[in-house]
């Protein structure tokens, strides 16, 4: 999304410049009209939803983990259990499904998860984060396998010992493919502009 919106950005300052080469009055209304249809269209958002006072209550567990993510507009794969009600959302996102030992040094973050895990015979080891493509995992460097639940969540098993452990979200074929279209669309959009550009400053040359 955040590509999108830049790209749209240079999409709509390119439409204005190309404008500018046939009327001089429509790089001044289209201007005026691309704003006017975007506050139009974004109207709604000028005004809070609700108020929240005080403010940890907008911070709170409950309302990052539940309200928040209840009212968002997620993607999430068919068979992924939504939650009902408070009490079904999970308070950790690194817990034992099977078998018992000790969590330690977790580093969480939306795409990667590190930890170091000390357990006391096999164990299965839940993730409370849906899968998607691209999720991988180590176990103390060596690249391993990740099982995907029923639910959706993710799983990964160890055997008895010290272990540390490294899931992460990893580009997939599709993810990297689209990458270069966007790179080779920007680069194709900024050498068109600076190609249209120079033949604007060599046609003001012959005409002086």
């Amino acid at each position: 999304l955040t590509l999108v919106t830049f790209f749209v950005s240079i999409l709509g300052g390119a439409v204005v410049y190309w404008v500018s080469f046939f009327s001089k009055k429509g790089s001044i209304l289209v201007p005026v009209f691309l704003g006017f249809l975007v506050i139009f269209y974004n109207a709604k958002y000028f005004q809070p939803q609700r108020f929240y006072s005080p403010r940890r209550d907008y911070t709170s567990f409950r309302a990052l983990a539940w309200e928040a993510s209840r009212l968002s507009d997620e993607y999430l794969p068919p068979g992924f259990k939504i939650p009902k009600s408070f009490a079904e959302v999970p308070n950790e996102k690194i817990v034992f499904e099977k078998g018992k030992g000790e969590i330690t040094e977790e580093l969480i973050k939306t795409h990667l998860y590190s930890f170091r895990i000390e357990t006391k015979e096999p164990s299965a080891i839940r993730i409370n984060t849906v899968y998607f493509p691209g999720f991988k995992a180590w176990i103390n460097g060596k690249e391993a396998g990740l099982k995907t639940r029923e639910d959706k969540l993710m799983e990964i098993n160890l055997p008895y010992g010290e272990h540390q452990v490294l899931i992460r979200l990893t580009n997939t074929k599709i993810r990297t493919f689209s990458n270069f279209v966007s790179l080779i669309t920007f680069v194709t959009v900024v050498f068109g502009m600076l190609k249209l550009m120079h033949a604007k400053r060599l046609e003001r040359k012959g005409r002086a």
